[in-house]
């Protein structure tokens, strides 16, 4: 995790870690539980160094995503596990990353998969549907047949991955990549 200094003015989602009180003491915005500072709501971090106080300032423009909103994000970080993707809402594809969502190997897909990295890989485009929205990271599915990656890129020369037959083909250099595909790959307007 970041230091506070580095995550002024970022935006904290309720239930976020902060900090410890050992460093700063909690503001408005902010609870302490077991000597660890939380965010209390989904707002921009402010701190106080002369009174040495860390609070959150609510944001009154980012509404705080529900269990079954579908969104779309990129695919961030990869772990043996789970795939952790920066989310959007599903009415932008700017990259505001106002959130985290993590996907569980066992949520990616209702047929078997080994390994992550055989249905996601960095910088994929992904439309999950979240199911825990009051843990962060957020825990997210995909498992359902309009849900996945909507845009892929070649992990060899970078080119966009069109859909054929069933995989992923690059145009440019006829690579051959697999992953979790949303049932509109390719025909959604991005």
């Amino acid at each position: 995790m970041s230091s506070i200094k580095d995550r002024i003015g970022k935006i904290v989602l309720p239930g976020e870690k902060i900090g410890v009180i050992e460093q700063f003491l909690p503001g408005e915005g902010t609870y302490e539980e077991d000597g660890i500072i939380y965010a209390s709501l989904i707002g921009s971090l402010k701190l106080n160094k002369r009174e040495r106080v860390v609070s959150v300032e609510p944001e009154k423009d980012t509404p705080l995503p529900r269990d079954g909103d579908v969104v779309i994000g990129r695919v961030d970080t990869l772990k043996k596990q789970s795939v952790v993707v920066y989310v959007n809402d599903a009415r932008s594809l700017q990259p505001r990353a106002n959130y985290e969502a993590s996907i569980h190997v066992s949520n990616v897909s209702r047929d078997y998969i080994e390994n992550i990295s055989d249905a996601f890989k960095p910088y994929d485009l992904v439309r999950c549907r979240l199911i825990r929205t009051d843990s962060f990271p957020f825990q997210a599915v995909t498992d359902e047949k309009n849900l996945g990656v909507i845009l892929a890129f070649c992990s060899i020369c970078g080119e966009k991955l069109a859909w054929k037959g069933n995989r992923l083909v690059c145009s440019n250099c006829r690579n051959i990549e697999q992953r979790k595909v949303a049932s509109d790959y390719g025909r959604m307007q991005l």
